[in-house]
């Protein structure tokens, strides 16, 4: 049976702000962080592989007037981070994902959604120790690879979205091949066409 969905919005202000700025300069510049409860409608996640979670999120986006963020150190510092299970950053000016980036968020991340970013770059080990993620999307950048170990050890990986990014299909077929806990991948190749493929 579905369980009820609850999702409490951790979302940044920065209002004021105008300058580029990493989530720590962030904080020690006073940025606040409000959590909110919101409607059990807001935010609903369907399932794979019958799987339902109830979402905790952390939001950075243009909602949240944070699209100024183009660093993610400091993200562990966050407080209230220890329980987010969901992390939403759309439309900031976040370029790079270092090494360790999601320290805090191991054992309890499920899914990320880094979308319609400035992302060009990836570290291999961003995404260390995120055991229980199973849905990743880095859509909408401008990532031109991504690393033959970049998934290594997120064996609950099973659906990865990198449409609209210029990755080539060699890059696809061999992520394939290395990862066969993922069943399912959407990607562009081209300009103008996106396929969305199972694994």
């Amino acid at each position: 049976m579905k369980k009820g969905l609850f999702c409490a919005l951790l979302s940044l202000s920065v209002s004021g702000l105008s300058f580029s700025l990493s989530i720590r300069e962030a904080l020690d510049a006073g940025v606040s962080f409000d959590t909110k409860r919101l409607p059990d409608s807001y935010f609903n996640i369907g399932d794979i592989d019958g799987k339902y979670i109830e979402p905790v999120m952390l939001q950075i986006d243009e909602s949240s007037n944070a699209t100024n963020i183009t660093d993610l150190d400091g993200l562990q510092d966050i407080k209230g981070i220890g329980d987010v299970n969901v992390l939403h950053l759309f439309d900031t000016r976040l370029k790079n994902i270092s090494a360790n980036a999601f320290r805090g968020l191991e054992n309890i991340l499920e899914l990320a959604f880094l979308s319609n970013d400035q992302l060009r770059y990836v570290d291999q080990n961003a995404f260390s120790g995120l055991d229980k993620l199973w849905h990743l999307s880095l859509s909408s950048n401008q990532i031109q690879a991504i690393h033959n170990d970049t998934f290594k050890g997120l064996t609950s990986l099973r659906k990865v979205v990198l449409s609209d990014n210029p990755i080539s299909e060699n890059n696809i077929s061999a992520l394939k091949k290395l990862y066969p806990n993922i069943k399912f991948i959407a990607y562009a190749i081209g300009k103008d066409y996106d396929y969305e493929r199972e694994w």
